[in-house]
């Protein structure tokens, strides 16, 4: 649905027309959710979107909560995923989660300030 308000392709056109100096790369955050868009079909996908942009991905793997309907991605998942992009020459890292064994990771604090 958000597709309609912000259309992809129309972001990814402006981001290629947009000058960026030679030394930089475009940041883009893609959050990993266990069966939807973790699996090596969706990495292959992701390499065509980013084609002519010189980018750096940093995957965030979802951080579930109670009443979340998404799983967390595993992180031998994770990695193959990071293992296409950089095969194909996208730089790309893996966010490291902290306090998610705390339910204070990302994602997680915003749902627990509601409870109280």
């Amino acid at each position: 649905p958000i597709n309609k308000a912000y259309n992809i392709a129309a972001i990814m056109d402006a981001v290629r027309e947009f000058p960026i100096d030679q030394r930089k790369r475009v940041m883009f955050e893609y959050l990993l959710i266990d069966g939807i868009n973790d699996k090596l079909e969706h990495a292959k996908e992701l390499v065509k979107l980013l084609n002519g942009i010189k980018a750096k991905v940093n995957l965030i793997l979802f951080n579930p909560h109670e009443g979340s309907l998404y799983k967390r991605p595993s992180l031998e998942n994770a990695i193959k995923f990071q293992d296409l992009l950089s095969s194909k020459g996208v730089t790309c890292t893996i966010r490291e989660s902290k306090g998610l064994d705390i339910s204070a990771a990302c994602g997680q604090l915003k749902e627990r300030a509601k409870e109280q």
